[in-house]
């Protein structure tokens, strides 16, 4: 029982830890795109943008 309960946190810590991993690139390419959404002019329009980060 206990060698299944070990297994199980295991799998469930591997399967959390990349969700939790971003890179530099992605953060960059975030605020590229954050950046890009504040320079539409239509306050509506650039809401929508912002909502799709």
């Amino acid at each position: 029982m206990l060698k299944i309960a070990a297994i199980v946190l295991a799998l469930s810590t591997a399967t959390l830890l990349p969700g939790c991993a971003v890179s530099e690139q992605d953060k960059s390419e975030k605020e590229w795109r954050r950046a890009e959404c504040n320079r539409v002019i239509d306050q509506e329009a650039r809401e929508r943008c912002l909502k799709q980060l």
